[in-house]
């Protein structure tokens, strides 16, 4: 069983539900995630090897700000985080829940990330829910420990997204979906960045 499978399993089975059943009180018609759906979240989200890349660089970081991620969706690349992070590091995480790949609504979505990530219990973990730009404009704490972009996949989006981690000064900045075919914006704008220093699977840092 990989990495990515064991933490979907451990907060399936700490909510008191199997692999496929979501909650009895869920806001949603159907209680049940289907094996495509499962898919869909898989294929969504980071992979085995990113996941131990995004890892390695957690446990890089030398300064004392926090880690902030940029789109949760379901939570997967946040537990990836929290579990390599120190327990003192604060890590935030925004979304404002307009997308997922099994069509819940954001209320739906918004609920079911954070029935996930409340039974992992994170140290230090904080969950923004609110538009990145809305976000983008108040953060005045002080500078990002790293940035991890993995929201819009458009150019316009992810320049945004880098211009943000350059202006608070992050350390260490990376992101998902670096794919010439899938994503042509995000690889335009890592390139106008100054070009990926480092790319594992679709998982890229400048």
């Amino acid at each position: 069983m990989t990495f990515l499978k064991i933490l979907i399993n451990r907060a399936l089975m700490g909510m008191g539900y199997s692999i496929n059943r979501i909650d009895k009180n869920a806001p949603h018609e159907s209680r049940w995630i289907s094996l495509a759906q499962m898919v869909a979240i898989q294929e969504s989200e980071v992979k085995f090897n990113e996941a131990l890349f995004l890892m390695e660089l957690v446990r890089d970081i030398h300064s004392e700000g926090p880690i902030i991620e940029i789109g949760t969706l379901f939570g997967t690349s946040t537990q990836v985080l929290g579990y390599a992070k120190k327990a003192e590091t604060p890590l935030i995480t925004v979304d404002n829940y307009c997308w997922n790949p099994l069509g819940l609504t954001p209320e739906e979505h918004q609920w079911y990330t954070g029935r996930i990530l409340g039974v992992m219990n994170i140290p230090g973990l904080k969950v923004v829910t609110a538009d990145k730009a809305e976000f983008y404009a108040t953060y005045k704490d002080v500078a990002p420990a790293l940035a991890f972009l993995d929201a819009g996949h458009s150019y316009e989006d992810t320049a945004k997204d880098i211009q943000f981690a350059k202006r608070v000064e992050a350390k260490i900045i990376c992101g998902h979906d670096y794919h010439p075919e899938q994503y042509p914006g995000v690889v335009q704008a890592v390139a106008e960045a100054g070009g990926p220093r480092r790319v594992v699977g679709t998982l890229w840092v400048l």
